[in-house]
Order: structure tokens, then C-alpha cells, then sequence
């Protein structure tokens, strides 16, 4: 294989990954996806403990609308309160409920073990490889939007 082929090989392999762990992840977190799943995760990582949707699209790098349909459906679940900004009422906070909270405790040796199992056979160097050539990949993507945004800007 040369280069471009490799490129393409790791670009497209990406994605069949990515769908993999989605429907792997999905059967292990049981009464959420695995997309909602993160999506919590992130606000529970979050510095801003009560975030609103724009902080949590900007974290995620998606839109805001985006946002606003998966926190819906996790408040349903009771996963997430709402609360108005008092200083400005079309603003929405983010909370983690304790519903939440206890989901996370009580998945946490199960994610941990399919992490186990996901990493398999992968020693420390090569985790560290592949973390430092994601987060250039991630790095030259967001390059590649930003600078996309600037042309449309312009």
C-alpha cells in the first residue's frame, strides 16, 4: 500500500470503528445510547457544572439544535434538569440530576471492563501513539473548519 491508500485505509477505518463501538456501546449502556451516554459524560466533565446548550455544543462540536434534541430526551429520562439564567431567561442551564449521577456509579466497572476489552493487546506506546496522532487529525480538522468558517465569514 503507499501512503494515499494508508490515508484512506485509516480514514475509512475511522468510521467502521466509530459505528462498531456505537453498537457495541449501545447494548453495554443499556437505558441510554451511547451518544447520550457521552453526551452526559461531557457535561459531567465539564468545569462549568451548570452549562447551557452553547457551552455544551461548542465541547462537542456540534450545533446547538443538536444539543437542545438529545438534552430533551434526557430530561425525560430524568437524567438532566433545565433551568432559566437569571439574568437572561432565553439562556437554559444544564444539570446533572443524582439519576444521572448514579447511572455513571453504577456503569463505571462495566465501562471500564469493555474498555479493557476494546484495548486488548494494545500496549502503553501504542496508546500513546494513537492518542497523539488523533488529537493532530482532531487538531487538523478543526484547523480545517475554522478556516472554512473564515472564507464563508469573508
Amino acid at each position: 500500500m503507499n501512503e494515499k491508500e494508508k490515508q484512506q485505509y485509516i480514514f475509512g477505518y475511522i468510521f467502521l470503528l466509530a459505528n462498531k463501538l456505537q453498537i457495541l456501546g449501545d447494548q453495554l449502556t443499556g437505558e441510554i445510547t451511547l451518544k447520550q451516554w457521552f453526551l452526559l459524560n461531557m457535561i459531567r466533565n465539564m468545569e462549568n457544572k451548570f452549562p447551557n446548550f452553547n457551552d455544551i455544543a461548542d465541547v462537542m462540536g456540534t450545533s446547538r439544535q443538536n444539543v437542545s434534541k438529545s438534552i430533551s430526551v434526557l430530561e425525560k429520562k430524568g437524567m438532566v434538569t433545565l433551568h432559566p439564567s437569571p439574568k437572561d431567561q432565553r439562556s437554559i442551564y444544564v444539570e446533572l440530576t443524582e439519576e444521572s449521577h448514579k447511572y455513571f456509579q453504577n456503569k463505571e466497572d462495566t465501562g471500564n471492563l469493555f474498555l479493557d476489552q476494546i484495548f486488548s493487546g494494545i500496549d502503553e506506546k501504542e496508546i500513546e501513539m494513537t492518542m497523539s496522532v488523533l488529537m493532530q487529525m482532531m487538531k487538523n480538522a478543526e484547523d480545517k473548519l475554522e478556516s472554512k468558517n473564515q472564507e464563508n465569514q469573508d
